[in-house]
């Protein structure tokens, strides 16, 4: 589908180029045409009303006078009667003689106009004639336009020829660009059949499982009820699980729709990441795993408490996730001038160099990090709110030595805090 569309892309700006060096070609061939007419009627005006008037040299004898240069062009001037016939000899001597100029003016007068084009044998001629008054002949100009016409042809080659050349770059360049073009349509549209998969996926699962047991609860005999709390405890479960999977998408969902999703104050970032800690310690004791906290000061930021302490859970539900009994988690939060810091390290198992650029990707499986815990959406989460903060974050790992999850967020001028 996309190559087709590349094809489709590539084609309509071929097209566009194609039209607009047809009209420019077009446009400078009749403009060309249309000013080189203008001239030789000017020219033929001018040389008819001199002849009419006497004002032509005459023909010169031994050498009484230099001859005035001659004409650039072949032209003929001279009387003809009605009929096309030649009067006398030419009225200009020294203009360049037309062949079967007789032809040419028989061609002239049968055209019943006082000025246009003829054509002989290949040859196209520019006339003009002028009625005598109280006679029935002409004065007759034919000029010869082939110089003119190929004014046009060389014209009309060289356009052709950068039209052609315009057109090949063209198209190497709209293969390029329109494959960079397309590129992102193509991310969005696998991104998007990705996540209905994998969200089908994540939701069929808990479904199956409520299924499951509502089966058993109907099909169980009263003298079995002790079984029932576990079968409710695994639907509760499996109801909350959904549930999270739900406000996750809702939440990426406005997120991406560029809406307001978060309720901003100023609060107090250290306190709140403390609780937090606090309430993970015994995860982490019956885990056998180290819990650390590094915060030295009161740091403020400006931005939404509950998101926040979103953020820093899903990061350490990640962390305690894939660290090892004995292992070590540590949370620190720094200020360095107009940024605050927040990082949280383990000692875990790590992720893979080709899985790396992935973790924060939807639903994406290949990255141990991704479990069902948070149904593929805890990463992707914690990026969507640190970026609606202004922030960014980024990871570190090696495998089997652990990840760092690295978070830069603007911090709350001391000036502001408690307005």
């Amino acid at each position: 589908m996309f190559r087709r569309l590349h094809a489709q892309f590539v084609f309509i700006n071929l097209m566009v180029i194609a039209c607009v060096f047809s009209v420019l070609a077009l446009g400078s061939y009749w403009f060309l045409r249309t000013h080189f007419t203008e001239k030789a009627a000017f020219f033929s005006e001018r040389m008819v009303e001199d002849a009419e008037r006497g004002r032509l040299p005459p023909q010169m004898h031994g050498g009484e006078q230099p001859p005035p240069p001659p004409r650039p062009m072949e032209v003929y001037l001279g009387l003809v009667d009605a009929k096309g016939g030649l009067v006398g000899p030419p009225m200009d001597p020294w203009a360049r003689a037309i062949p079967n100029v007789e032809e040419i003016t028989t061609l002239a007068v049968a055209q019943k106009t006082g000025q246009g084009f003829v054509e002989w044998k290949g040859t196209e001629y520019f006339f003009f004639r002028k009625n005598l008054e109280d006679r029935s002949d002409y004065i007759l100009m034919v000029q010869n336009f082939e110089h003119d016409n190929e004014i046009l042809r060389n014209l009309m080659l060289a356009l052709l020829g950068a039209g052609l050349a315009c057109m090949a770059l063209s198209l190497l360049g709209n293969i390029y660009w329109g494959r960079q073009a397309v590129e992102p349509v193509r991310q969005a549209w696998e991104q998007q059949r990705d996540f209905l998969a994998d969200a089908s996926h994540e939701l069929r699962t808990p479904l199956t499982v409520i299924l499951t047991n509502l089966s058993l609860l109907r099909d169980e005999p009263d003298s079995q009820r002790h079984g029932r709390q576990r079968w409710l405890e695994n639907m509760e479960e499996e109801i909350h699980y959904m549930s999270d999977l739900v406000d996750g998408l809702l939440f990426l969902a406005r997120s991406d729709a560029k809406q307001k999703v978060l309720n901003c104050r100023p609060f107090l970032l250290s306190e709140t990441i403390a609780g937090l800690v606090a309430a993970f310690r015994p995860l982490a004791r019956g885990k056998k795993v180290e819990l650390r906290l590094c915060c030295k000061e009161d740091i403020w930021l400006d931005g939404d408490e509950t998101r926040m302490r979103q953020v820093a859970e899903n990061l350490l539900n990640n962390a305690l996730r894939h660290t090892p009994e004995g292992g070590r988690i540590e949370l620190a939060i720094n200020r360095q001038d107009t940024k605050i810091t927040l990082t949280v390290a383990d000692t875990g198992e790590g992720i893979s160099a080709e899985n790396l650029p992935f973790v924060f990707h939807r639903f994406y499986q290949g990255d141990p990090s991704r479990s069902r815990g948070k149904g593929g959406l805890g990463l992707a989460i914690v990026k969507s709110i640190v970026e609606n903060h202004s922030g960014q974050v980024s990871v570190s790992s090696r495998v089997g030595e652990g990840s760092e999850f690295l978070i830069c967020l603007p911090a709350l001028l001391k000036e502001n805090v408690g307005e």
